[in-house]
Protein backbone atom coordinates (compact mmCIF):
# COMPACT_ATOMS: atom_id res chain seq x y z
CA UNK A 1 0.00 0.00 0.00
CA UNK A 2 2.83 2.43 1.06
CA UNK A 3 4.66 2.08 -2.71
CA UNK A 4 1.26 2.74 -4.40
CA UNK A 5 0.91 5.47 -2.39
CA UNK A 6 4.13 6.53 -3.28
CA UNK A 7 3.37 5.88 -7.26
CA UNK A 8 0.52 8.00 -7.07
CA UNK A 9 2.09 11.09 -5.01
CA UNK A 10 4.59 10.93 -7.62
CA UNK A 11 2.29 11.41 -10.26
CA UNK A 12 0.54 14.18 -9.00
CA UNK A 13 3.76 15.53 -8.36
CA UNK A 14 4.57 15.48 -12.55
CA UNK A 15 0.93 16.18 -13.06
CA UNK A 16 1.87 19.16 -10.92
CA UNK A 17 5.23 20.64 -12.62
CA UNK A 18 3.53 19.89 -16.32
CA UNK A 19 0.85 22.77 -14.51
CA UNK A 20 3.39 25.08 -13.53
CA UNK A 21 5.07 24.72 -16.81
CA UNK A 22 2.27 25.24 -18.90
CA UNK A 23 1.62 28.62 -16.61
CA UNK A 24 4.91 29.88 -16.96
CA UNK A 25 4.90 28.89 -20.91
CA UNK A 26 1.63 31.44 -20.98
CA UNK A 27 3.22 33.86 -19.07
CA UNK A 28 5.82 34.10 -21.09
CA UNK A 29 3.85 34.50 -24.34
CA UNK A 30 1.30 36.73 -22.58
CA UNK A 31 4.19 39.24 -21.71
CA UNK A 32 5.76 39.09 -24.99
CA UNK A 33 2.44 39.69 -26.63
CA UNK A 34 0.99 36.72 -27.98
CA UNK A 35 -2.66 35.93 -27.08
CA UNK A 36 -4.68 33.30 -27.68
CA UNK A 37 -7.80 33.91 -29.41
CA UNK A 38 -10.04 31.43 -31.61
CA UNK A 39 -11.87 32.27 -34.86
CA UNK A 40 -14.42 35.17 -34.78
CA UNK A 41 -17.41 32.54 -34.76
CA UNK A 42 -18.74 32.63 -31.32
CA UNK A 43 -21.58 34.65 -31.16
CA UNK A 44 -22.32 36.60 -27.84
CA UNK A 45 -25.51 38.52 -27.89
CA UNK A 46 -28.43 38.06 -30.29
CA UNK A 47 -27.49 38.65 -33.51
CA UNK A 48 -31.58 40.27 -34.42
CA UNK A 49 -31.35 43.21 -32.01
CA UNK A 50 -29.98 46.42 -33.21
CA UNK A 51 -26.73 48.40 -30.90
CA UNK A 52 -25.78 52.03 -30.60
CA UNK A 53 -22.28 52.15 -32.07
CA UNK A 54 -19.94 50.80 -34.91
CA UNK A 55 -20.80 47.22 -35.01
CA UNK A 56 -24.45 47.58 -34.88
CA UNK A 57 -25.97 44.74 -33.54
CA UNK A 58 -25.46 42.96 -29.94
CA UNK A 59 -23.49 39.63 -31.10
CA UNK A 60 -20.73 41.53 -31.95
CA UNK A 61 -17.70 42.18 -28.55
CA UNK A 62 -15.44 43.78 -31.41
CA UNK A 63 -14.39 44.44 -35.24
CA UNK A 64 -14.87 41.22 -37.17
CA UNK A 65 -13.93 40.74 -40.67
CA UNK A 66 -14.30 37.67 -43.29
CA UNK A 67 -12.48 37.27 -46.56
CA UNK A 68 -13.59 35.12 -49.68
CA UNK A 69 -12.15 34.90 -53.26
CA UNK A 70 -14.89 34.94 -55.84
CA UNK A 71 -13.56 33.13 -59.40
CA UNK A 72 -10.00 32.99 -58.09
CA UNK A 73 -7.79 30.66 -56.07
CA UNK A 74 -8.23 29.52 -53.23
CA UNK A 75 -4.84 31.39 -52.39
CA UNK A 76 -6.49 34.68 -52.77
CA UNK A 77 -8.44 34.93 -49.66
CA UNK A 78 -5.13 33.53 -47.45
CA UNK A 79 -3.77 36.70 -49.27
CA UNK A 80 -6.22 38.71 -48.49
CA UNK A 81 -6.75 38.43 -45.01
CA UNK A 82 -2.83 39.35 -44.60
CA UNK A 83 -3.53 42.40 -46.79
CA UNK A 84 -6.37 43.09 -44.50
CA UNK A 85 -4.68 42.39 -41.52
CA UNK A 86 -2.03 44.77 -42.24
CA UNK A 87 -4.29 47.75 -43.53
CA UNK A 88 -5.94 47.51 -40.02
CA UNK A 89 -2.38 48.96 -38.24
CA UNK A 90 -2.75 51.78 -41.18
CA UNK A 91 -6.44 52.27 -40.45
CA UNK A 92 -5.49 52.71 -36.71
CA UNK A 93 -3.33 55.72 -37.39
CA UNK A 94 -6.30 57.49 -39.74
CA UNK A 95 -8.16 60.24 -38.60
CA UNK A 96 -11.64 60.26 -37.06
CA UNK A 97 -10.00 56.21 -36.40
CA UNK A 98 -11.81 55.04 -32.68
CA UNK A 99 -10.54 51.65 -31.14
CA UNK A 100 -13.17 52.39 -28.32
CA UNK A 101 -15.92 52.19 -30.93
CA UNK A 102 -14.73 48.75 -31.90
CA UNK A 103 -15.52 46.50 -28.51
CA UNK A 104 -13.24 45.60 -26.35
CA UNK A 105 -11.83 42.60 -28.25
CA UNK A 106 -8.88 42.57 -30.41
CA UNK A 107 -10.06 42.24 -34.29
CA UNK A 108 -10.99 38.97 -35.67
CA UNK A 109 -10.21 38.40 -39.57
CA UNK A 110 -11.14 35.03 -41.17
CA UNK A 111 -10.86 33.35 -44.13
CA UNK A 112 -14.35 32.30 -45.52
CA UNK A 113 -17.79 34.07 -44.96
CA UNK A 114 -21.22 33.08 -44.15
CA UNK A 115 -22.94 34.12 -47.33
CA UNK A 116 -22.27 34.40 -50.72
CA UNK A 117 -21.67 37.99 -52.19
CA UNK A 118 -25.06 39.73 -52.54
CA UNK A 119 -23.94 41.91 -55.49
CA UNK A 120 -22.87 38.83 -57.72
CA UNK A 121 -26.18 36.80 -57.41
CA UNK A 122 -28.31 35.94 -60.36
CA UNK A 123 -30.99 38.50 -60.76
CA UNK A 124 -29.66 41.13 -58.64
CA UNK A 125 -29.82 44.94 -60.05
CA UNK A 126 -27.55 47.09 -58.97
CA UNK A 127 -27.58 51.09 -58.43
CA UNK A 128 -24.89 53.37 -57.60
CA UNK A 129 -25.80 55.94 -54.69
CA UNK A 130 -22.64 57.68 -54.45
CA UNK A 131 -21.25 55.87 -51.59
CA UNK A 132 -21.76 52.59 -52.95
CA UNK A 133 -24.39 50.35 -54.55
CA UNK A 134 -27.96 49.53 -53.08
CA UNK A 135 -28.28 45.76 -54.24
CA UNK A 136 -32.55 44.75 -55.19
CA UNK A 137 -33.48 42.46 -54.16
CA UNK A 138 -31.51 43.11 -51.01
CA UNK A 139 -30.69 40.80 -48.53
CA UNK A 140 -32.62 40.43 -45.62
CA UNK A 141 -31.57 38.25 -42.71
CA UNK A 142 -33.56 36.86 -38.99
CA UNK A 143 -30.06 37.38 -37.25
CA UNK A 144 -26.71 39.40 -38.89
CA UNK A 145 -23.42 37.62 -38.42
CA UNK A 146 -21.01 37.90 -36.58
CA UNK A 147 -19.06 39.61 -39.13
CA UNK A 148 -19.31 43.65 -39.55
CA UNK A 149 -17.21 43.29 -42.94
CA UNK A 150 -17.44 40.97 -45.54
CA UNK A 151 -14.21 41.55 -47.83
CA UNK A 152 -14.60 39.71 -51.52
CA UNK A 153 -11.71 39.47 -53.68
CA UNK A 154 -12.95 39.55 -57.61
CA UNK A 155 -10.79 39.60 -60.75
CA UNK A 156 -9.93 42.52 -62.50
CA UNK A 157 -12.76 42.00 -64.69
CA UNK A 158 -15.33 41.24 -62.24
CA UNK A 159 -14.99 44.27 -60.61
CA UNK A 160 -14.76 46.39 -63.98
CA UNK A 161 -18.45 44.94 -65.24
CA UNK A 162 -19.99 45.00 -62.04
CA UNK A 163 -19.16 48.35 -60.17
CA UNK A 164 -17.59 50.05 -63.43
CA UNK A 165 -15.44 53.05 -61.37
CA UNK A 166 -17.46 53.16 -58.64
CA UNK A 167 -16.75 52.57 -54.89
CA UNK A 168 -17.65 48.89 -54.35
CA UNK A 169 -19.22 48.84 -51.42
CA UNK A 170 -22.57 47.27 -50.93
CA UNK A 171 -24.96 46.48 -47.46
CA UNK A 172 -24.44 42.47 -47.38
CA UNK A 173 -27.57 41.80 -44.66
CA UNK A 174 -30.35 43.87 -43.75
CA UNK A 175 -32.44 43.28 -40.33
CA UNK A 176 -36.36 44.01 -40.52
CA UNK A 177 -37.42 46.91 -37.65
CA UNK A 178 -40.94 46.84 -38.33
CA UNK A 179 -41.85 48.05 -41.34
CA UNK A 180 -38.22 49.48 -42.23
CA UNK A 181 -34.69 47.42 -42.64
CA UNK A 182 -31.22 48.55 -40.90
CA UNK A 183 -28.15 47.66 -43.06
CA UNK A 184 -26.13 46.09 -40.50
CA UNK A 185 -22.99 44.30 -42.89
CA UNK A 186 -20.88 45.78 -44.99
CA UNK A 187 -19.61 44.13 -47.87
CA UNK A 188 -16.22 45.51 -49.93
CA UNK A 189 -15.12 44.13 -53.37
CA UNK A 190 -11.79 44.49 -54.26
CA UNK A 191 -9.47 43.35 -57.20
CA UNK A 192 -5.92 41.62 -55.77
CA UNK A 193 -3.93 45.17 -57.32
CA UNK A 194 -6.40 46.69 -54.46
CA UNK A 195 -5.63 44.79 -51.58
CA UNK A 196 -1.85 45.16 -52.53
CA UNK A 197 -2.44 48.88 -52.05
CA UNK A 198 -2.46 49.42 -47.75
CA UNK A 199 -3.36 52.60 -48.21
CA UNK A 200 -6.56 52.31 -50.25
CA UNK A 201 -7.59 48.94 -48.08
CA UNK A 202 -7.17 51.06 -44.52
CA UNK A 203 -9.03 53.84 -46.09
CA UNK A 204 -11.79 51.72 -47.47
CA UNK A 205 -12.02 49.71 -44.23
CA UNK A 206 -12.38 52.98 -42.06
CA UNK A 207 -14.89 53.89 -44.58
CA UNK A 208 -17.09 51.43 -44.06
CA UNK A 209 -16.95 52.11 -40.35
CA UNK A 210 -18.10 55.38 -41.12
CA UNK A 211 -15.26 57.25 -39.69
CA UNK A 212 -14.00 58.93 -43.04
CA UNK A 213 -15.49 59.43 -46.42
CA UNK A 214 -14.95 56.88 -48.51
CA UNK A 215 -11.38 56.76 -50.87
CA UNK A 216 -11.49 57.77 -54.58
CA UNK A 217 -10.91 54.77 -57.04
CA UNK A 218 -6.97 55.10 -58.68
CA UNK A 219 -7.43 54.96 -62.61
CA UNK A 220 -6.65 51.42 -63.96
Amino acid sequence: MLGINVRLWGVVASLGVLAIVAGATIGVLTLLGVTFQGKGEAQVGDGSQLVEGRLGTANRDRLAICVDSVGLDAAAADTAKLNVEEALVVAADLPNWSDAALGSMATVVDVGCPSSPAALQPGTVLTPTGRGFAVNPFPVVVEASYYRIFTFVVSDEQSANTFGKEFPKVTEEYLRQGDDFAGVTSGLYVTPSQLADTDFLAQSISSLLGFQQRPTLSEP
